[in-house]
């Protein structure tokens, strides 16, 4: 009854000044949790509400014009996590539930266009999150999602992934390399230049990473006159590393043409939700 209420307020916000915002439709909702975790899948709408209340604050008419901008929270969530607010606006001067919809899933696909955007990387870094939208702000409407905890800039979830040079996954075993091969269907790398460059890709951070071009294993890899594609997954540690990454491997969709395979895993990536292993596999390529 209460989400009922909420979507019923939002489509007769036909109102003016520079009162605070209002939770999104029900459609708008839904749709900003689909796109958000197609960035990360860990990422949660704040069923608590406090977000979402907090975000009603900063989607204001005084907020207008800032084109993709974050602001200062000077708050903390009631357990004591960080905050940051991204707020943006749109052309639209309607306020009922059909235009505000079309309004809002407008500006998420701005926000999530561009993997490698300051939002980006926080949708990428964040537990939860909350949104709230003003209409009628002189022929505008206005969108303000807040985020915890705050790592809106280059800040990473895994430090460590930002070490260059360093081999974050490990190789497998001589047993796993068998099980590999039968999964794949592919021939191991004996000469491990694809496990040892697939090493240097894999890390903690391809668990809420979309599209990772791996430069580097490309780059040697070509001084090698090597041509390959870097493949992934993840998948809950619940106890045994070797069931979920054989899980991985299956599931991965082998580049066409594709001859020998070397891969890297990470057994123990902890997040809010858990523990995972990542997998990461380079296979070599025709040119």
């Amino acid at each position: 009854m209460l989400r009922l209420l909420l979507v019923l307020t939002v489509g007769a916000l036909a109102v003016h000044g520079r009162g605070a915002g209002r939770a999104f439709p029900i459609d708008s909702e839904n749709y900003v949790m689909d796109a958000f975790k197609g960035i990360n899948r860990f990422l949660e709408w704040d069923e608590t509400n406090f977000l979402v209340d907090l975000a009603g604050h900063y989607a204001n008419c005084d907020n207008i014009g800032r084109g993709g901008s974050f602001l200062n929270v000077d708050k903390l969530t009631p357990d004591g996590s960080s905050i940051s607010a991204y707020v943006d606006d749109i052309t639209g001067g309607n306020s009922d539930v059909n235009a505000v919809n079309r309004y809002v899933q407008a500006v998420i696909d701005r926000w999530t266009r561009d993997y490698g955007s300051a939002i980006n990387r926080q949708i990428q870094n964040a537990d939860r999150f909350g949104c709230s939208v003003r209409p009628g702000c002189s022929g505008r409407a206005v969108v303000a999602c807040l985020f915890s905890p705050s790592r809106q800039g280059d800040e990473p979830e895994y430090p460590n992934d930002n070490i260059e040079g360093v081999q974050h996954g490990k190789a497998l075993t001589p047993e796993q390399y068998l099980k590999a091969e039968d999964v794949t269907h592919k021939d191991w790398d004996f000469d491990h230049t694809l496990e040892n460059l697939a090493g240097y890709e894999t890390t903690c951070s391809l668990l809420t990473t979309q599209g990772h071009s791996f430069p580097y294993a490309k780059a040697e890899a070509a001084k090698r006159n090597m041509n390959v594609e870097f493949i992934y997954g993840s998948e809950r540690n619940i106890g045994e590393t070797e069931p979920p990454m054989l899980s991985i491997l299956g599931k991965m969709k082998k580049p066409y043409g594709s001859k020998q395979v070397g891969c890297a895993i990470i057994p123990d990536c902890n997040t809010s939700q858990g523990m995972y292993v990542v997998v990461g596999c380079l296979f070599e390529t025709r040119a």
